[in-house]
């Protein structure tokens, strides 16, 4: 009898595991949601995603792709029947803290904006709460870097616009980069001799301006950069890595964050790999690029060909697709010669297969794939796992 109990299980695993290389349990598939319909599209953020089919009006899709939101205008956000209409055009952007900035670009004119709840409707008007021609960034930690122009389209200022419609001087210098964020209850800012420093919520002084360049903080770090070398900070301005990098990437699920399951991606060299929080490198620096690790997984390129390494820098996945995202709960679609598949951790791949051009997915939604074929236009696509 435990024979052939023994015998059972045998067999049965290898039913499970079936043909060499192709995985069974747990399965994961690809459910394509929508044809390729999306002449531009976002990236996915608190499960909305902004698309347009025409360039002109603009929706907000959810993870099933239904729509969210619907028919976002220019004429009908800033302003119906004015004689400027004819060609202009708006600009979403992603939401954070429940607010999106969607910002009006109208033809030879400043630039407007408002913020949109996940309802659609108008919850900050930039414009009226700071008395001028707004281009707004995304809210974080309750503000967002708003760039104000007069009505001839010339710069006046930076300031941080809260949700209350409240604001605080940021810089009369223009810098333009309305992507920088207050995170961690700082903010990077400059102040005019090029260096950067980092202020709190009130534009009071914490770090004084001293790096070449910085990113906002994350997780209590913060990439930074001195005498063209890149290191990490912590909230005091102190380096816990000394600046020796070419580069540290400053992104993965969360916006600015440098290390991801304890590990950030830094270039030394002319060359990628991983280094520790101690700036210690685990793998070497042998690789074209190297992105954050995800579910114990880095994607790396050598060579135009993307493969996998794991926490230890070992190559896990040898370099041999000509596509490749990121893991989502151990599964990432891959594709070689316009044929994907998804695999497992250690390679094996689905018998199923999608035909795609290219496709394109965030480190914060990689479950949501958008993908073209032969046109220009996108399709999205969702990995499910059973």
């Amino acid at each position: 009898m435990k024979k052939f109990i023994a015998a059972f299980i045998a067999a049965a695993l290898a039913a499970a595991a079936g043909p060499a290389g192709v995985y069974a349990a747990p399965a994961a598939t690809l459910k394509v949601i929508s044809q390729p319909v999306y002449t531009d599209v976002g990236s996915y953020s608190e499960g909305l995603c902004w698309v347009t089919k025409d360039g002109f009006t603009y929706q907000y899709i959810d993870e099933n792709g239904r729509v969210a939101i619907d028919g976002l205008t220019f004429a009908g956000l800033f302003g119906a029947g004015k004689s400027f209409l004819l060609g202009s055009t708006i600009q979403c952007g992603q939401f954070s803290g429940g607010l999106a900035a969607v910002i009006g670009n109208p033809q030879g004119l400043a630039p407007r904006t408002v913020y949109i709840d996940k309802t659609g409707k108008i919850a900050l008007n930039a414009d009226k709460a700071l008395g001028g021609y707004v281009y707004g960034g995304q809210f974080s930690g309750g503000s967002a870097l708003c760039a104000v122009f007069d009505a001839s389209a010339s710069f006046t200022g930076e300031v941080l616009l809260r949700a209350d419609g409240s604001s605080v001087k940021y810089s009369d210098n223009p810098n333009y980069n309305t992507d920088i964020r207050l995170s961690g209850g700082l903010i990077p800012f400059t102040d005019g001799t090029g260096l950067y420093g980092y202020a709190d919520a009130a534009m009071n002084t914490v770090i004084k301006p001293q790096f070449d360049d910085a990113f906002a903080f994350c997780d209590g770090y913060a990439a930074a950069s001195q005498n063209g070398s890149w290191g990490v900070i912590d909230k005091t301005g102190a380096f816990i890595i000394k600046p020796r990098f070419d580069a540290i990437l400053a992104t993965g699920v969360k916006a600015d964050m440098v290390f991801s399951e304890g590990l950030a991606s830094a270039e030394k060299d002319g060359a990628w790999g991983y280094i520790d929080q101690k700036g210690n490198p685990v793998g070497g620096f042998s690789w074209d690029f190297a992105s954050p690790m995800s579910c114990g997984l880095g994607t790396v390129v050598k060579d135009d060909l993307y493969g996998y390494v794991d926490g230890a820098g070992n190559t896990v996945i040898a370099p041999q697709y000509d596509d490749a995202n990121s893991f989502f709960e151990g599964f990432a679609l891959v594709g070689k010669d316009g044929v994907y598949k998804l695999i497992d951790k250690t390679g094996a791949a689905s018998a199923q297969t999608w035909n795609f051009s290219a496709t394109l997915t965030t480190f914060d939604a990689p479950q949501m794939i958008f993908f073209t074929n032969s046109g220009h236009n996108y399709g999205l696509a969702k990995i499910i796992i059973y």
